[in-house]
């Protein structure tokens, strides 16, 4: 099966992130979703799944850990 790799700015509240946790949430078995959330905000959507990694900077565009991130999920499979 393909592995979906889904970013997003942030997890902050909002439309978009509402949408990403209830597909995570209905699919709380399938290991071959991800979710990759580019920046950390002060308020975040929790979301019940074990593929949510979210970036710790809060800067938009700051991309070393999502490299450092997709490396390590290549690993696994």
């Amino acid at each position: 099966m393909k592995k979906t790799l889904h970013l997003i700015d942030s997890m902050g509240l909002g439309g978009a992130q509402t949408v990403v946790k209830g597909i995570f949430e209905k699919q709380k078995d399938n290991s071959n979703i991800f979710l990759y959330a580019l920046r950390k905000r002060d308020i975040n959507i929790k979301i019940n799944h074990q593929n949510i990694f979210i970036n710790n900077s809060k800067n938009k565009f700051s991309y070393n850990d999502i490299v450092i991130k997709s490396l390590s999920i290549n690993k696994k499979s």
